[in-house]
């Protein structure tokens, strides 16, 4: 299985002319970013850099922080502040938290460090059984909403995939966060799981 494409939001629609292909693609495009923006974090793999910046005269560091997660804990390398690696054989990641933890005896001492790390969902071990799917159906869900209302006064899409033009509550543009507003609260209830949550 992949995340959704135009073809696939084509098959969920019933459409069955090309007319409209393009229009699709793009739509599927646009929600797989809204929906990856919302969850504050690459659904596919991305190599990112991050920079802890743990205080110069704390030499008693014992862990450091991706704050984006979850990682390849086999593809991470750090950076001291003088460009000097640390040895993979000094430290253990923890892929599914994004903390690294200095092993028996390992400070780190020389901040700040500048950590690469292939980061995304889909380095979750069960992203391909439970995590995926809910993906896909959530930008499907979001490009059809958006494709039924195209309609310039569209406030709710009906069941047979007509419009309504009554007021539709919460639905104006600029109420709360952007992404909130472009992704059905069904949708957001259903991604919620896999939402980075930051720390204080």
């Amino acid at each position: 299985m992949s995340l959704p494409t135009g073809t696939d939001l084509k098959t969920f629609l019933r459409i069955e002319t090309t007319a409209e292909d393009a229009l699709l693609d793009t739509l599927v495009a646009q929600a797989t970013a809204t929906v990856e923006a919302w969850l504050d974090r690459p659904i596919l793999t991305l190599c990112l850099d991050f920079i802890d910046e743990a205080t110069p005269d704390d030499r008693s560091v014992r862990r450091l922080l991706v704050p984006v997660y979850p990682l390849d804990p086999d593809a991470v390398a750090i950076v001291d502040v003088d460009g000097t690696t640390v040895p993979a054989t000094d430290y253990r990641v923890d892929a599914l938290t994004g903390v690294i933890r200095g092993l028996s005896g390992v400070q780190f001492g020389n901040p700040p460090y500048t950590i690469t790390a292939d980061v995304g969902l889909q380095e979750h071990p069960q992203y391909t059984t439970r995590i995926e799917p809910v993906l896909s159906r959530a930008i499907v869900d979001v490009a059809a909403s958006w494709y039924h209302q195209r309609h310039p006064a569209a406030a709710s899409v009906a069941a047979g995939g007509g419009v309504s033009t009554h007021a539709f509550a919460g639905a104006g543009r600029g109420i709360g966060d952007t992404h909130d507003a472009e992704i059905p609260p069904r949708v957001r209830a259903q991604l919620a799981p896999y939402r980075l949550v930051r720390g204080a």
